[in-house]
């Protein structure tokens, strides 16, 4: 089954890719593979075991040539070597996307060039909507979708929103304000969103966990 919009390129942004803790997120991404939609993933690191740990026969490897590891930017020996590998996957980046990255003035020039290493890997991969699979992960990240042309979407999964950045009042106001629109995973963690200053008219959906249980036998 396919749907009126399959083919169109999305970046899902995980920490890790795959991982046995976070099947559901291997399963959304092959689910949307096989439904003709144009799925990438970005990720910090890419680790073999895991991809062995799910068998050989499981869909993910399908993804295997889908998954970009993004270089480490954080600072240490070899960071201009790092930002430099970074900045190499912009050699297809529309050339609007890089000008109004570097002529951005609601940003210092240096945090412009800062953005523009840090996105580089999705920046390259040109895609019509790039989704954070954590909240977390969407802080500071939202200048994105402005800069690119993508919508941005941001999934709460709880911690997010029950532990992270409760010392700052506004620590998701650049999520509430510049979001296409949000995923949280029940009525509950909504409140919780909206308690902690997302406009009750922002686009959301809230889309609770389920299991198969016809392929389960008790």
């Amino acid at each position: 089954m396919t749907t009126p919009l399959a083919g169109r390129r999305i970046v899902l942004v995980v920490p890790q890719f795959p991982q046995l803790s976070e099947t559901f997120i291997v399963t959304k991404a092959v689910g949307l593979l096989s439904r003709g939609w144009d799925i990438h993933v970005v990720c910090s690191a890419s680790d073999p075991r895991q991809w062995a740990a799910f068998g050989t026969d499981h869909a993910v490897h399908a993804l295997q040539a889908r998954v970009h590891v993004a270089p480490d930017l954080s600072p240490g020996p070899g960071l201009p070597v790092r930002v430099a590998r970074s900045l190499a996957s912009l050699r297809s980046a529309p050339r609007p996307v890089l000008r109004r990255y570097l002529r951005d003035p609601t940003s210092p020039p240096v945090r412009r060039v800062r953005d523009l290493a840090v996105d580089a890997t999705i920046v390259g991969l040109r895609p019509e909507v790039v989704h954070f699979e954590f909240g977390s992960l969407a802080v500071g990240r939202l200048a994105l979708g402005t800069r690119t042309g993508a919508a941005v979407t941001v999934s709460f999964r709880g911690y997010d929103l029950n532990y992270v950045g409760l010392d700052r009042p506004d620590h998701y106001r650049e999520v509430w304000d510049h979001a296409a629109a949000v995923h949280v995973l029940g009525a509950d963690l909504w409140r919780r969103a909206v308690h902690r200053g997302a406009p009750p008219g922002l686009h959301h959906a809230v889309i609770p966990p389920a299991i198969d249980v016809d392929a389960i036998e008790p």
